[in-house]
């Protein structure tokens, strides 16, 4: 047999009571007879049993409005990474939202002001530099590498083609044009 006490809305002291030895250890004024197959536990709250003193199933508690249901899907709201709770009287720390990222964002952020995901600007913007930045650098390495062929024409055999002169000033004139891009690029992400 089980023997409860109660403290400030709470379960409190758990006793159990061999039914051989009752009379000599009955707890005495104060403690409660729990039902049998008891499904409380201490700390629990007393308002989760009835006036039986049995334990009120969660979902009834929930219908009740004694509990709430905390159990769902919930995001991180620094990296937006999925959680479940599964268990109905675990609550979600502060860090976790219900709100859903941004599907296909991949620079986002969670504005908790508004409580919910906003695309982060700064770092798309970031991001976007930074790509335009490698793209241009890629294609000064492509640009060095088709005016070889016409450099060497031009000083190795000092008898250049129209066709090798046009091509080096072609590139040699990209390139040129590539170079301030990314020396501000370069800057802008700097001071970012």
């Amino acid at each position: 047999m089980k023997y409860f006490t109660k403290k400030i809305d709470k379960v409190d002291g758990v006793e159990k009571v061999d039914d051989i030895c009752r009379s000599a250890t009955q707890p005495g004024e104060g403690w409660y007879e729990a039902p049998e197959n008891w499904k409380g536990h201490h700390g629990m709250p007393t308002s989760w049993l009835d006036k039986d003193n049995s334990v009120i199933p969660e979902d009834k508690r929930v219908e009740l409005g004694i509990q709430k249901d905390h159990r769902g899907t919930y995001y991180d709201k620094e990296t937006g990474k999925e959680t479940k709770i599964t268990k109905l009287d675990k609550e979600p720390s502060d860090n976790l939202t219900k709100e859903k990222p941004l599907e296909n964002e991949l620079y986002q952020l969670f504005d908790k002001k508004k409580n919910k995901w906003i695309v982060d600007e700064k770092k798309k913007e970031r991001a976007e530099k930074e790509m335009q930045l490698g793209q241009y650098k890629a294609e000064i390495a492509d640009a060095e590498q088709r005016r070889i062929r016409s450099v060497l024409a031009i000083n190795v055999d000092q008898t250049p083609n129209d066709d090798d002169v046009k091509y080096d000033k072609k590139f040699r004139e990209r390139i040129l044009e590539l170079r301030p891009l990314i020396a501000k690029l370069k800057k802008e992400l700097e001071t970012a």
